[in-house]
C-alpha cells in the first residue's frame, strides 16, 4: 500500500465517521502526506469524499444508530460520569481528555468516566463494534462495576447489544452498530 492509498483511507474514514468539517479533514491530512504524495490530488479527493457522504446522509434514516449512541452518552452524563465520545485517538489521550474535562470542576462533581477514542471509533465506522472505557474516580473495583452497569444499562436502553461480563478488566463492546454520523455542517 502507497502513502496514498493510505491517506485516501484515512480521508475515507474520517468522512465517514461524521465527526470532521472538510477544513478540519484536510487538516488532519497534512500530518500525514508525505513528499511524494499528490497533496493536490488528495484534498480533492477530501471533497469528493464529503460530497458522497452528502449524498448518501440523504437517503438515511430519520434516526441513526449514532443519534442513539448521543442519547446513551447523554443518559451517562446525567448521572454524574464525564461521558466522552472521538476522545483523542488511543486510550492515553482520551484519558487525558477526561482529566482535561475534570480539571476546573470540584472534587465530587462526577463520579467517573466513560468514553471512545479514535481508534475505537475506526473500529465501529468499519466493522461495526464500539468498545467504551469506562472507570469510577475512586479507582475501586466496586465503583468501576457501579460505572460499567450505567453504561450498559444506557446503551441497552436504546436498543443495543451490550458485550460485557461484568469484568472491569475488560472495556465494553456495543456490536452490530450501523455507523451513520450525520456530519457537522457549517
Amino acid at each position: 500500500m502507497t502513502n496514498d492509498d493510505y491517506c485516501r483511507d484515512c480521508i475515507r474514514t474520517w468522512v465517514k465517521s461524521g465527526w470532521y468539517t472538510p477544513e478540519e479533514v484536510e487538516q488532519m491530512l497534512e500530518d500525514i502526506v508525505e513528499e511524494d504524495d499528490d497533496a493536490d490530488a488528495l484534498r480533492k479527493f477530501v471533497q469528493v469524499q464529503f460530497r458522497t457522504q452528502d449524498s448518501e446522509e440523504a437517503s438515511w434514516p430519520g434516526e441513526t444508530d449514532c443519534d442513539r449512541i448521543d442519547r446513551a452518552f447523554a443518559a451517562i452524563s446525567s448521572k454524574g460520569i464525564v461521558a466522552l465520545q472521538n476522545a483523542g485517538y488511543t486510550m492515553s489521550d482520551g484519558h487525558d481528555d477526561v482529566g482535561e474535562v475534570l480539571a476546573p470542576h470540584a472534587p465530587g462533581t462526577f463520579r467517573g468516566y466513560c468514553f471512545y477514542h479514535g481508534q475505537d471509533l475506526e473500529r465501529a465506522v468499519h466493522a461495526g463494534q464500539l468498545y467504551l472505557a469506562y472507570a469510577d474516580l475512586q479507582d475501586t473495583p466496586e465503583g468501576k462495576l457501579a460505572i460499567g452497569r450505567v453504561v450498559v444499562e444506557a446503551f441497552r436502553e436504546q436498543g443495543f447489544i451490550c458485550e460485557w461480563n461484568e469484568d472491569v478488566h475488560k472495556r465494553i463492546l456495543i456490536a452490530g452498530i450501523d455507523w451513520k454520523r450525520r456530519r457537522p455542517h457549517e
